[in-house]
């Protein structure tokens, strides 16, 4: 519970930009997890399907409804994200999603590595 306040107090203190909040973001995660003398070395080709249109990736994904992210376990693993633009149009893939669905397809090579579904336990 107390990591869950922490994190709160952080989003809602100072969290001024999203470099702001993915660097509180790390600084929770370091409070959280333990050292590790393990490593992890895996070569893992992806497919990235990034889609600003809720009704466009809805229409694609074959596989029922898909959320903002999803990884389908095919060859290669596919990651469904949602994606935006900046002022610029480029285009924006937001790091705790597909972070999230890298984690699932890295845990389908090495099962060492913890489901990121399992993670909501920890805060």
């Amino acid at each position: 519970m107390i990591h869950r306040i922490l994190l709160i107090c952080l989003l809602l203190t100072s969290c001024t930009t999203l470099g702001t909040a993915f660097n509180q973001y790390h600084q929770v995660w370091d409070y959280v997890v333990r050292p590790t003398k393990q490593s992890v070395d895996i070569l893992i080709t992806v497919r990235v399907r990034g889609f600003g249109s809720q009704d466009e990736k809805q229409a694609n994904f074959p596989w029922g409804n898909v959320t903002a992210g999803a990884m389908v376990p095919t060859s290669p693993p596919q990651l469904w994200v949602d994606v935006g633009e900046d002022e610029n149009g480029m285009i924006m893939i937001p790091p705790h999603i597909i972070g999230h669905e890298l984690i699932h397809a890295l845990q389908m090579r090495d099962k060492r590595i913890m489901d990121p579904d399992e993670f909501r336990g920890m805060w």
